[in-house]
């Protein structure tokens, strides 16, 4: 009798484990549908494998190739991951060769993807907007191709209800930042550096209560950072983009004043607003950072001293202002004094010349 509780125990433990995850993950028992079948050979067709990447694409049951997931019950494709791990630029001896292929609308057919990634594979041509509608997406990558385009205001229309992580760094994406990638309330990573994207960073971003990482380094963004932000009260704290902890804005073309509401962003790690053209003070209210370890202002237009609330920063580790409009100021060596974390690198360039330069390395003791 003690065996057979045991035995129910065990069964009902692994019927608990296959419910929750059977479903997405150990799908080679599953029978591919027919609709994906037919979409990814018509991807296949049109690429170049001359590594034999694909070599299990063959025979009618999808499921059981190379790079794709199905869902045990259903069949039907959830998981479409060919990644290359390296770029498509490295000289790795380990890198394979890139597909070499456009992207077909085809693959837009499979409308219960979850997660999508041919990231470095030397893809061509646009990205055909049906990725957007996919209702159960949650995560996009197709960083690293260098050679895809997409119109931002087309792509991210508002129909990525899902969506999580978006990459689409190192391409070709164009067009400003609609308002409706506010509406993307399940986004935590948003990374579209190094594309030509313009225009304005919308205030709506402020409802993407989950955001963590915002990178859009290397673009052609233009204008003013928004005085306030949208939807704060949405977020549970109320305080705008509460889990953001990555913000790279650098080597854009925003102007005017940095805004007080950057401040108050709680979890930020690193700030990178370099090489844009700022204007104005440095808020005060960035001495409130936290949890700050990496701030890079420099190559901007900013003017004034450094607030004597910089002296708060306990976690910052580098700091470079340099080549702005700043002045040092009498209080800037009791600044210093208050800083109680040796910074590992500071970077300075006073207009008044109290300070020319200053590099600071110090060994960081337990």
């Amino acid at each position: 009798m003690e065996r057979l509780s045991v035995f129910g125990l065990l069964l009902a433990i692994l019927c608990a484990i296959t419910s929750k995850y059977g479903s997405y993950g150990d799908t080679k028992f599953s029978n591919c549908s027919k609709n994906d079948l037919e979409a990814l050979i018509n991807f296949q067709n049109g690429l170049e494998d001359p590594e034999n990447r694909l070599s299990s694409w063959k025979g009618s049951n999808c499921c059981q190739w190379r790079g794709i997931d199905c869902d045990n019950s259903t069949g039907a494709v959830v998981s479409i991951d060919l990644r290359n791990p390296f770029p498509v630029n490295s000289d790795s001896s380990s890198s394979t060769n890139p597909l070499n292929s456009e992207l077909p609308d085809w693959l837009v057919n499979i409308s219960t993807l979850v997660h999508f990634d041919l990231s470095n594979c030397n893809l061509f041509g646009r990205i055909p907007l049906g990725f957007g509608e996919l209702p159960n997406l949650q995560y996009f990558s197709l960083a690293g191709n260098d050679n895809l385009s997409a119109s931002c205001s087309q792509l991210f229309r508002g129909s990525w209800k899902m969506i999580r992580y978006i990459n689409l760094a190192s391409n070709r994406l164009h067009g400003k930042l609609p308002s409706s990638i506010g509406n993307m309330s399940f986004l935590t990573n948003f990374d579209l550096s190094m594309n030509n994207v313009g225009g304005g960073i919308p205030s709506s971003i402020g409802k993407l209560c989950k955001l963590k990482e915002f990178d859009l380094f290397g673009n052609n963004l233009t204008g003013s950072l928004p005085e306030f932000l949208e939807g704060t009260d949405n977020c549970v704290s109320n305080s705008p983009l509460p889990n953001l902890m990555y913000l790279r804005l650098s080597n854009n073309h925003l102007q005017g004043k940095l805004p007080d509401w950057l401040g108050q962003l709680g979890n930020l790690v690193e700030l990178d607003l370099s090489y844009n053209q700022f204007q104005g003070p440095i808020p005060a209210s960035l001495g409130n950072l936290q949890n700050l370890t990496i701030m890079s202002l420099e190559g901007n237009e900013i003017n004034g001293t450094l607030p004597e609330s910089f002296g708060n920063l306990s976690e910052l580790s580098t700091l470079d202002v340099s080549v702005n409009h700043l002045t040092a100021g009498i209080l800037f060596p009791m600044l210093m004094l208050a800083i109680r974390k040796p910074w590992s690198n500071a970077y300075f360039n006073f207009l008044d010349r109290i300070v020319d330069k200053l590099l600071w390395v110090k060994n960081k003791r337990s």
